[in-house]
């Protein structure tokens, strides 16, 4: 067994997070890895006829298409005789529900620390082991460092400086959307160079060859002087992650309301007490204003997840938006009257794979939601 606790004879499965550069290339050799048994691939973004640099082809009519659906058609070609299960989530990473993404490996592919940050969390929640890669056109620079979760472990956090979290704050516009990553000017050589680098260090981890990988280092390939560093990542006792790997239950199909939801807390608390909140991956919006006539409306759902319907101030046309005095980080359902714990969960805007955390007076419990018969989307 390797430290993932995955047998190395094991189907493996890989989820490749942003499908630019680095990540258009790398899906191609993931799918020519004979282990890889089921590749999942999230990117909102689009293929643009300037993304030269990327794996995609103007000939193929991939301009315009969903990079996450371009990258699975091309991956379903590569493995036409040996039959490969390709899950293309349009969507930012996070916004997708962690039991979508179960998988033996993560592979980042992002330009954000945002980005960055909700990996980490949803590989360490679901203690899986995952790889972060980069480039830099200036020194013509190609970045990996991997990831095993585990409480003395380093997370992409325990390296952060103050700069780094600075920049965080700075990640979202005045009306609250996130800003656009600018792109990084480099050559497909090397964005190349690092998927062919993540490719390797991937099937170490699959061989549960910890040893021989990457695991808790860095890597920095400077190709225009010849130059290779590995540096060892350290564990900050500062660091503000937790580093806890949860235990994860996946809940029954039954479970589909509120009520419903509540009721198996007091099973999984062992009839001890109710749970008295519950928290999600995101936070709770509970109003949206507008800010073009200043309206309001009430409503109950997790952040990220309100349809355009909803949004449509009522008043003046306007896209209202959540704001942030308005946004819970745990739902309180002591005081939940029963017409609330009558409503459906979807009606909060969950999904099926949405991790919740039901707490209670003194003890947590992680559950996964199922949701059966859940109609198409991301």
């Amino acid at each position: 067994m390797s430290e993932t606790g995955e047998h190395p004879a094991a189907p493996k499965s890989v989820a490749v997070i942003g499908v630019g550069n680095i990540g258009s290339q790398l899906v191609t050799h993931l799918a020519r890895l004979p282990a890889v048994k089921r590749l999942v691939i999230v990117d909102d973004d689009s293929v643009r006829a300037e993304n030269t640099s990327q794996e995609y082809s103007s000939r193929d009519m991939d301009v315009g298409q969903k990079k996450a659906i371009a990258s699975a058609r091309r991956a379903r070609r590569i493995r036409r005789h040996d039959p490969l299960q390709v899950e293309p989530i349009v969507a930012r990473v996070e916004n997708v529900p962690w039991g979508r993404t179960r998988v033996s490996v993560f592979i980042a592919c992002v330009d954000s620390l945002l980005s960055r940050l909700s990996i980490n969390e949803i590989a360490w929640r679901l203690g899986t082991p995952w790889i972060d890669t980069g480039i830099r056109a200036d020194g013509s620079l190609a970045r990996l460092q991997v990831h095993v979760p585990a409480m003395d472990a380093p997370c992409i956090q325990c390296s952060w400086g103050a700069m780094d979290r600075d920049s965080l704050s700075r990640a979202y516009s005045c009306d609250g959307r996130l800003k656009e990553s600018a792109p990084t000017g480099a050559s497909s050589a090397l964005g190349g160079l690092a998927a062919s680098l993540a490719a390797i260090e991937c099937q170490k981890l699959f061989d549960g060859s910890f040893d021989q990988s990457l695991a808790g280092r860095q890597l920095i390939v400077e190709a225009r002087y010849h130059h290779y560093y590995v540096n060892t990542l350290r564990r900050n006792s500062a660091c503000p992650f937790d580093h806890q790997v949860w235990s994860i239950q996946k809940l029954p199909q039954t479970v589909r309301t509120l009520g419903d939801l509540v009721e198996h807390g007091r099973k999984l608390f062992r009839g001890a007490e109710l749970p008295a909140s519950v928290s999600a991956e995101r936070m709770w919006v509970t109003r949206l204003v507008c800010p073009l006539c200043g309206q309001q409306a009430r409503t109950l759902r997790l952040q990220g997840r309100i349809g355009a319907k909803l949004r449509l101030c009522s008043q003046c046309g306007g896209e209202m938006q959540p704001m942030g005095f308005y946004l819970l980080p745990r739902l309180d359902v002591r005081s939940a009257g029963d017409r609330l714990l009558a409503r459906p969960l979807r009606r909060f805007g969950l999904r099926a794979g949405d991790v919740l955390t039901l707490n209670g007076s003194h003890e947590s419990q992680h559950v996964e939601l199922s949701l059966a018969n859940e109609p198409g989307g991301n």
